[in-house]
């Protein structure tokens, strides 16, 4: 399948990639030079580990729906705490619930291989857009 990563998230999919169609993966030693003087590494730990992360979650997503959605799903239960005479249980669980997919939709949005939409769809792509005005020929 062809690849949808894009940056530093190649390294990843290519990884997945060659696992999942039983490539033969070696590793061969490199030998590296000292850094120029006065350069500094483009590498920027937290934010390409978190970029990484995304891109994992996004594959296994991807790969292996099942687990991934029935894993949440097991996971949304295990946080159901035994219910309290007064409910106060059932606000807390729907505002957890809320944050989980209102952050599911925002790494499904930025991982997605088309880029983030645009925030207000066209009419033409709106269902809910009123139909245009009859024309009148005189």
């Amino acid at each position: 399948s062809p690849l949808i990563a894009q940056g530093f998230e190649i390294e990843t999919e290519l990884s997945l990639q060659a696992i999942t169609s039983n490539f033969i993966v070696a590793e061969i030693p490199v030998h590296y030079r000292e850094r120029a003087m006065g350069t500094a590494s483009k590498l920027r730990t937290v934010r390409d580990g978190y970029r990484i992360l995304l891109a994992l979650l996004a594959f296994f997503r991807d790969y292996r729906p099942l687990t991934f959605f029935g894993a949440i799903a097991l996971l949304c239960v295990a946080l159901v705490p035994a219910a309290p005479p007064d409910f106060r249980w059932v606000a807390w669980f729907t505002t957890i619930l809320a944050g989980f997919w209102a952050v599911l939709l925002a790494v499904e949005e930025l991982t997605s291989p088309k880029g983030p939409r645009e925030t207000t769809p066209s009419a033409s792509e709106n269902p809910f857009a009123p139909p245009p005005p009859p024309r009148i020929r005189r």
